[in-house]
């Protein structure tokens, strides 16, 4: 070899030499942050904790959800690698999605590599949750990758993640470690449709659970609406059910801090024993039954001022066989969950809506100032048309016309519980009285022979619940014609009536 070469070859093997050296630096700087990573940090730390005390620890504004111990179990053995197919009922704001959200976050801080889906009765739902994790994931210190960050999916640096999604969304192409299924149907009305509950178990069984890991969980949280939703069909699949109940069998909260025993009792009051037994109980029934008490509440003169409203159902035959067609009118007292309800005067006539225009012109000029609702179906809406026409064709009265979403049953819930609480009151003596309790004792709402006066004094409830202080409507409404003065406390002689 000559000196040329030999110098370029030991000029080479220095080169190379300082090139292992950089690469035994870069090893070991590796190994470091490596050793740091496994070390316990803060993070680590916290995520270790039971679910419940991990709450408080992440998010200090919140205290310890102890009433929801057996949910944070169902969590703690998902993340300890066990398959769990669970499903919980727990009442409305009882604080079960705030576990929920933490409890997902506790998964990807000790498992980053995790796939997680989290899915509701909608997208937009399952995405604003979406993005309150997220959020609490960064706050634990979790590394989100710059190009998935958005509401409904987004992923950690590690790999792992959270899919959003609303019931019925695709979940193709993501393999899940764990499924949450937090409030599957909106509202009764979904609830009370056979339609909607065969979608969400379909989606359930088809979709979300085809995705899951052989070794991943499924867990569905929600509150009971009846006795067919998912959570019914789940456990009758053999499916783990836990259910707390608001008020347990010692007649204790359930979470007696934030909801004590006296809410508790005032809010069974305000909805009533179906909606009770279901939303608060876990114990959702069958329909079939009476709704209504059949002992009313009865009154002899109202309250000096009431703000009105009128509710009419109407029938479109007049065979012997077919409905009524009905006006009530409401007298609304108070306001909120104090509020008193006086059936004022019932009209009730056997005969098509046509020719029970004619008396609901005079009835109706008897209730000046009155706003008016009816329920009606799509095909029923056109027929309905007369009302606002000027007489003899009509009675020139608007009515405010809104669609008969959801049942019978469904509609008259409301009005059930404020009549079971004693704030829905009937007038001693007047001859419309007897048939008007007899009706409502009878309701279930499952194929009545007669249920328009319940329907018409549902839809003048619903429409005075809706009205609040102060309001045009109201304020119009806060009259009592010069007959009624006249009926209820005749006028003293010599002295001017102003009622009206």
């Amino acid at each position: 070899m000559g000196q040329g070469g030999y110098v370029r070859e030991q000029i080479r093997a220095r080169k190379l030499q300082r090139a292992k050296g950089s690469l035994a630096a870069q090893a070991a700087l590796r190994l470091a942050e490596l050793r740091q990573a496994e070390s316990p940090t803060k993070r680590d730390l916290r995520a270790r904790l039971p679910l419940v005390e991990y709450v408080p620890a992440l998010s200090p504004r919140w205290s310890a959800p102890h009433h929801l111990a057996p949910v944070a179990e169902l969590f703690e053995r998902a993340l300890r690698g066990e398959t769990v197919r669970a499903c919980v009922s727990v009442p409305a704001q009882f604080g079960k999605t705030t576990l929920i959200q933490h409890g997902i976050v506790q998964m990807l801080s000790r498992n980053p590599t995790w796939p997680v889906v989290y899915a509701s009765y909608s997208a937009d739902f399952a995405h604003d949750r979406s993005k309150e994790i997220r959020d609490l994931a960064r706050e634990a210190g979790l590394a989100l990758r710059d190009d998935t960050s958005a509401a409904g999916r987004w992923r950690l640096v590690e790999g792992g993640g959270l899919l959003a999604t609303g019931i019925g969304g695709p979940l193709t192409g993501y393999a899940a470690q764990v499924v949450v299924v937090d409030d599957p149907h909106k509202n009764r009305e979904e609830a009370e449709s056979r339609r909607e509950r065969d979608k969400v178990e379909d989606w359930l069984r088809s979709t979300a659970l085809t995705r899951i890991s052989p070794t991943g969980s499924c867990i569905v949280v929600h509150t009971r609406w009846h006795p067919d939703d998912l959570i019914g069909r789940l456990e009758a699949d053999g499916w783990q059910v836990v259910n707390l109940p608001a008020v347990n069998e010692h007649d204790e909260s359930l979470w007696p801090s934030q909801r004590p025993r006296e809410f508790l009792r005032q809010r069974e009051r305000e909805v009533g024993p179906y909606e009770w037994a279901a939303l608060y109980m876990g114990q959702p029934r069958a329909r079939g039954g009476a709704v209504f008490s059949a002992t009313p509440t009865t009154y002899t003169q109202p309250p000096g001022e009431l703000t009105r409203g009128i509710g009419l159902d109407l029938a479109y035959s007049a065979r012997t066989s077919a409905d009524w067609s009905v006006a009530v009118v409401l007298g609304k007292h108070g306001q909120g969950a104090e509020a008193r309800y006086y059936v004022l005067d019932v009209l009730r006539a056997q005969m098509r809506a046509s020719d029970f225009a004619q008396q609901l012109a005079a009835f109706r000029a008897r209730w000046p100032h009155t706003s008016s609702r009816i329920y009606a179906g799509g095909a029923d809406r056109g027929a309905l048309d007369f009302l606002a026409l000027p007489p003899p064709r009509g009675v020139g009265l608007q009515v405010e016309i809104k669609s008969a979403v959801g049942d019978k049953y469904s509609r008259a819930t409301p009005l059930a519980a404020a009549w079971n609480a004693g704030r829905v009151l009937v007038r001693e003596g007047a001859a419309w009285t007897p048939d008007l309790c007899d009706e409502i004792a009878r309701f279930t709402g499952q194929n009545d022979a007669h249920d328009d006066q319940v329907d018409a004094l549902a839809a003048a409830f619903d429409l005075l619940a809706e009205m609040h202080a102060g309001s045009p409507v109201a304020s119009a409404g806060r009259r009592m014609s010069a007959d009624l003065t006249h009926d209820f406390a005749p006028p003293q002689r010599g002295r001017k009536n102003y009622w009206g």
